[in-house]
């Protein structure tokens, strides 16, 4: 809370800090210490790994959708095939008497 209301509690302090010292500490909404605020090269690495994951997410969306497009044409095509087979020699596979 950013009214300047004193807590007291145990926190990590820096290096070389006494009991009793001042210090500046974060806290969440509820008046408690919450852990470390994030570095920027945490915050760096986080977003290189949501973005390589959303990435990765996106193409394997793109070559799913592609490999089921293709899965559709070549049923149409195999079926048209077969069509057009069982027109032109209605006789083919039969044995003969």
């Amino acid at each position: 809370m950013a009214d300047g209301t004193v807590r007291e509690g145990r926190t990590a302090v820096a290096p070389g800090a006494r009991a009793g010292d001042r210090t500046t500490a974060w806290l969440d909404g509820r008046g408690a210490l919450p852990a470390d605020p994030v570095t920027p090269s945490q915050a760096g690495a986080g977003s290189v790994a949501v973005g390589t994951v959303a990435g990765a997410a996106g193409c394997l969306a793109l070559i799913g959708a592609g490999r089921a497009g293709h899965l559709l044409l070549m049923r149409r095509r195999y079926a048209q095939r077969d069509r057009e087979w069982a027109a032109a020699d209605p006789g083919w596979g039969q044995r003969a008497a």
